[in-house]
């Protein structure tokens, strides 16, 4: 079972969907009739991709885990926002999209750490394409110009989260252990990330106009994490 398997009946109580998060999408919604269309890459449960959907966006969502995949298509039906989620490798969708296709492509939550540097390269080569002129990229990374990333533990009334990496050679072993406190288990899985750094991320971006922020208020303090990328 893969760490996100794991965890995907949880994903929403650990990540509730945050309204500085909406906002920030909104603020680069160009459409006066909002009928802008949208590829959520990493959609998780969907909470994003429903919820600007309700505002008559035009989203798709995509997720390499079917268990989380599912729960966004049940989630979708329970609040009656018909849309389109796809278990899909973020590496295939210049295979399954049309160029110049969508205003906006989202790759938030640190996604895009999954992919080995060059397969980031093709991935943003893909976006490039299926987006139309003005559009834009958002990816958000961890600070990876911190050496020591702290995780956070995460804990409700139901659970307790944590997270750590352990360093590797050219990777991280991003570690998990949720403990489920109605049931007294405790869930333990691992993936691999290979971070990427600004420094690392910009010559990716070289055909995009780039705005980078700190977090989804558009701060401008500290290291950069945000990135919109607009295509020229």
């Amino acid at each position: 079972m893969t760490l996100y398997t794991s965890i995907a009946k949880y994903y929403d109580e650990i990540f509730p969907l945050r309204q500085d998060k909406i906002d920030f999408i909104m603020s680069y919604i160009t459409s006066k009739n909002h009928k802008s269309k949208i590829l959520d890459v990493g959609c998780g449960t969907g909470s994003l991709a429903i919820e600007l959907s309700d505002r008559g966006i035009n989203v798709i969502g995509l997720d390499l885990d079917k268990e989380m995949i599912q729960i966004a298509e049940n989630n979708s039906i329970e609040k009656q926002t018909p849309l389109s989620f796809k278990v899909m490798d973020m590496l295939d969708i210049s295979q399954n999209f049309s160029s110049d296709y969508f205003d906006i492509i989202l790759c938030l939550g640190n996604t895009i750490s999954h992919l080995s540097r060059e397969d980031k390269s093709k991935f943003i080569d893909s976006c490039h394409v299926l987006l139309k002129k003005n559009g834009f990229l958002i990816i958000q990374i961890l600070d990876y110009d911190n050496k020591e990333i702290v995780f956070p533990v995460i804990e409700t009334d139901n659970i307790k989260f944590t997270r750590t990496y352990i360093t590797k050679e050219n990777y991280l072993f991003f570690t998990t252990s949720l403990f489920d406190k109605n049931t007294n288990k405790t869930i333990e899985n691992q993936t691999i990330h290979y971070p990427i750094t600004q420094i690392d991320l910009n010559p990716l971006l070289i055909r995009f106009n780039v705005t980078s922020f700190s977090g989804f208020r558009k701060e401008k303090s500290g290291n950069s994490t945000l990135f919109v990328a607009q295509k020229r």
